[in-house]
């Protein structure tokens, strides 16, 4: 549970913060019993949560310029500063106010310390020696902040004035931003005279800012918001009247803290009760405490973040098994449909079965029929492509008559044109490969065409002339794709043993030389 502990001269007093509710557990004084029963107090709840909120005097607020650093450099640079202005900075922070305009664009920094910490070293210690988590020390300033968020103040320049028990305090805000602080002691119970005093000082601290320049004296008219007490809330309206330098806006305490979510102000507080209980439900990140105060805090932060980082991985993992085991619930389900459906189609299949007449053959021999036409099918084969090549090769060479094209299609590509007669060796065309045979076993099927023709050269007697133009035939019909030629009858006989016959050096008298070659392309 959240605690904050109220802080003033001479008194602490504990709220507890829970569920919209403020609740003031007991005051402790500074002597001797106030902190033995304080010290019993924090002994009952262990794993409580303190945050420390000073309502004293002696705050001090100060704006410098310095030049635009960050990481450790900041940090010492900010550190030298404190310890320049104020005498004592134990309690002390840095709040930034933005870069300015210029060249240099320095940062505006407003340092703001405590300068009497005597007030706070008797709780301090008591939480220190005792373990207790303390979150950090804060002021009535810093918790304003989030007041004036809360509410939607979006004024540029705004004075808030507030009753406290320890007195008035005056706070001045720019664009939302606390700038300056401060706390009149008041011991005035009469209601009037209260209202007459936060009048008073409105225009004392709207001289003392003209005299910091934090406000222009030729400024439109200062803002000031007044939180009055519920029941002296007609009063302080008629009494905090404007004027040509200052307008007034009384609100009333109750519906400040119903705005902010605070369900009732605890009895005997006053407004220092909103501040409280905003420090509870929107701590600010800036803090007056050393480290070496906060560190049970921070090892409570470090457990709390691992037992979150454990949790969510835990959470994850829980999905992910759950995700896991409803997908393997999902795939059992549908083995079991698919089981069941696979049954059902079997006992369908069966009947209908059962109402087909007998066949004259087993399913297996139809089956291998099937597949047998089906092979049959796919090696099936028409000689228009074959013959379209052959005759595009025929048209580049005119000197080639053909008398017959024999096509079938065969196991082996030497069965086709086996009748063509005495075939004549020759040596092979110049770019025919090394084995130029097609292998005659196994399954393949090929397409093959057998060609024969004669050479209608003029000179019917250039003997190497007809040669070379036949092979330069068989190479352009070789190199059509996937195409093999073998040549099976030469115009003439080239062995070195035949002799060659006719009418030599009579181009009238010599015949036609004839020639065949076999196509083969693999289906």
């Amino acid at each position: 549970m959240k605690r904050v502990l109220y802080v003033t001269t001479n008194r602490a007093t504990v709220y507890s913060v829970a569920a919209g509710r403020l609740v003031d557990e007991g005051g402790f004084g500074p002597d001797d019993a106030g902190l033995a029963a304080f010290s019993a107090y924090l002994q009952r709840d262990p794993g409580a949560l303190y945050y420390l909120l000073g309502d004293v005097p002696e705050e001090d607020f100060q704006q410098e310029n310095i030049p635009f650093t960050t990481g450790p450099d900041r940090a010492a640079l900010v550190a030298r500063k404190l310890a320049q202005i104020f005498r004592d900075s134990k309690l002390s922070l840095a709040l930034s106010l933005g870069r300015e305009p210029g060249a240099r664009r320095d940062e505006r920094v407003l340092f703001a310390a405590f300068t009497n910490t005597q007030y706070f070293h008797p709780w301090l210690r008591a939480l220190h020696g005792l373990e207790a988590r303390l979150a950090g020390v804060y002021s009535i300033a810093l918790a304003g902040n989030a007041l004036v968020r809360k509410l939607a103040l979006k004024d540029g320049k705004l004075l808030m004035i507030s009753v406290h028990r320890s007195g008035i305090r005056q706070n001045y805000f720019e664009g939302g931003k606390i700038r300056f602080s401060r706390l009149t002691a008041n011991a005035d119970s009469d209601a009037r005279r209260i209202a007459e005093a936060c009048v008073t000082e409105s225009g004392k601290i709207q001289q003392y800012l003209e005299g910091l320049r934090l406000l222009p004296r030729e400024a439109p008219p200062l803002k000031v918001l007044v939180l009055a007490p519920h029941e002296h809330f007609g009063v302080f309206s008629e009494v905090c009247a404007g004027g040509q330098r200052v307008t007034f806006e009384v609100r009333d305490e109750q519906a400040v803290a119903a705005k902010i979510g605070l369900r009732a102000i605890p009895t005997g507080s006053r407004a220092e009760a909103l501040f409280c209980f905003m420090l509870a439900l929107r701590a600010p990140a800036e803090q007056y405490a050393p480290a070496t105060q906060r560190r049970m805090y921070r090892l409570w932060r470090l457990r709390v973040g691992i037992l979150a980082a454990s949790g969510a991985l835990f959470a994850s993992c829980a999905v992910f098994a759950a995700w896991n085991f409803f997908g393997i619930l999902v795939l059992h389900t549908s083995t079991d449909a698919a089981r069941l459906q696979a049954e059902q189609a079997a006992l369908r299949y069966e009947e209908v079965r059962k109402t087909f007449p007998p066949m004259p053959t087993t399913t297996e021999n139809l089956k291998a029929t099937v597949a047998r036409f089906t092979e049959i099918e796919r090696q099936a084969a028409t000689p228009e492509a074959m013959l379209a090549d052959v005759s595009g090769a025929l048209a580049q060479f005119p000197g080639i008559e053909l008398d017959k094209i024999e096509w079938a299609v065969a196991r082996v590509p030497g069965e086709v044109g086996a009748s063509a007669g005495d075939v004549r060796s020759a040596a092979p065309a110049p770019d025919a490969a090394p084995n130029a045979g097609i292998a005659t076993q196994g399954k393949t099927r090929y397409q093959v065409a057998f060609v024969s023709g004669r050479i209608l050269l003029p000179n019917r007697i250039d003997y190497r002339g007809m040669l070379e133009y036949l092979n330069q035939f068989a190479g352009a019909v070789r190199s059509l794709p996937n195409t093999q030629v073998d040549m099976v009858k030469l115009p003439f006989d080239t062995r070195s043993a035949a002799r060659l016959a006719g009418g030599v050096g009579n181009e009238q008298t010599a015949q036609m030389p004839a020639f065949a070659f076999r196509v083969s392309r693999k289906l």
